[in-house]
């Protein structure tokens, strides 16, 4: 994994309580969520910057701040500043999950089983496309020598231009 988590790649985590919750004013603050539950899921800690978060939903830093307030209205998520212990700056900020969504909203995890043995027959699958023949050379052997296949070819070309080429002809030859 990289040094510093940059948020979720392939899903984001909306449970289902959150993505159907009508007091939402705003549908970037349910993507939000989804990025701060999956980000804690994953690392336990969340201080992506506003700036940053408002690259991954593609809006502006005021819209980030407005989510931020939102959702911590609705009682989903806290936050806490983080200062310098020397200057007393502030430095950034957690967010975290409140203990009620903690406790009603658990992440899914997903146990995959580690598969066992079975008693099946395993059926035996044919390759189709190598089984591919023209219906005229079914019933007929293959032709054994090269002139026989030259005058397979050259009839074939005939019938197909409605040409009349010698299959023993000097230049048919080399076909």
């Amino acid at each position: 994994m990289a040094d510093e988590f940059k948020g979720a790649r392939l899903f984001l985590n909306i449970p289902v309580k959150v993505a159907h919750d009508s007091r939402f004013r705003s549908d970037k603050s349910i993507l939000l969520f989804g990025e701060i539950y999956s980000m804690l899921n994953v690392t336990g800690s969340f201080y992506m910057s506003n700036n940053e978060i408002a690259k991954r939903l593609r809006c502006k830093r005021n819209t980030v701040i407005n989510c931020i307030h939102e959702l911590k209205d609705l009682g989903y998520i806290q936050t806490k500043e983080i200062k310098d212990p020397q200057t007393g700056a502030t430095r950034g900020r957690a967010i975290s999950l409140t203990p009620g969504v903690n406790l009603n909203v658990r992440p899914q995890y997903n146990s995959l089983d580690g598969g066992s043995t079975t008693d099946c027959t395993q059926i035996e699958h044919s390759n189709k496309a190598s089984n591919r023949t023209f219906k005229k050379n079914n019933s007929q052997a293959q032709p054994d020598t090269l002139a026989q296949q030259r005058r397979e070819v050259i009839e074939y070309l005939n019938k197909k231009t409605d040409s009349k080429f010698k299959p023993n002809a000097k230049g048919n030859k080399s076909v």
